[in-house]
């Protein structure tokens, strides 16, 4: 019997931004097709919530992470070219330190 875990995938993108129509509270949604990946609330009432403005910042900026994701590995890739070894410019290392918390390993 393996001791190792199997850790779940992300959810596929392409991650859309979907606004729900309010009075004064608009969520917004972070889609992936029919599939819900986030809800950013926003409430202009609620001063210790976000405003209906930084809700849709926030999913906007969630929206585009499985891109941001796939771009830093690329970058990684890239600037790895023609090595046989990992780079170990600070760049480098803090791309695969970013890296390493998304998988859920300690950076």
């Amino acid at each position: 019997m393996s001791t190792e875990t199997t850790r779940a995938q992300h959810t596929q993108g392409p991650w859309t931004v979907t606004f729900v129509k309010g009075s004064y509270q608009r969520p917004a949604l972070v889609m992936a097709g029919h599939k819900l990946v986030a809800e950013c609330p926003g409430d202009q009432l609620q001063p210790q919530q976000p405003s209906i403005g930084e809700a849709e910042d926030n999913a906007r900026l969630i929206a585009e992470a499985p891109a941001m994701l796939a771009e830093l590995g690329e970058m990684l890739k890239e600037h790895a070219w023609g090595r046989t070894v990992a780079c170990d410019c600070i760049a480098c290392e803090r791309r695969r330190a970013i890296l390493a918390r998304i998988e859920g390993g300690a950076a």
